[in-house]
């Protein structure tokens, strides 16, 4: 009798233990995903850097060839404030070329 209980406890084991292994590999798979995505999102990111840069560069050379100030207009400018950074956030991206610092 105690040989049929203990089968029974081992398979109860076994089968959880293939449930678990089961939900890991699809974690797993998940979470290869999600790391696709994100390097996705970094070099989506360091784009739009890029051409924001260019862009910068373009306009700067522009309000200079017609006599802007640049500096006179970006201080009047009331930047709106991305979710979750605050204003020394932004001032330490300005400071760095706008990079953000990986925290």
């Amino acid at each position: 009798m105690g040989l049929g209980n203990t089968a029974k406890k081992l398979q109860k084991v076994a089968d959880i233990a293939e449930q678990l292994f089961k939900r890991i590999n699809a974690m797993r798979s998940e979470i290869q995903d999600l790391q696709g995505a994100v390097e996705g999102a970094e070099t989506d990111a360091a784009e739009l850097r890029r051409e924001l840069a260019e862009t910068r560069a373009l306009v700067e050379a522009v309000a200079e060839s017609e006599g802007i100030d640049t500096e006179a207009a970006l201080a009047d400018v009331d930047y709106p404030e991305a979710a979750g950074r605050t204003e020394g956030d932004r001032a330490a991206a300005d400071a760095d070329g706008g990079e953000e610092s990986a925290a």
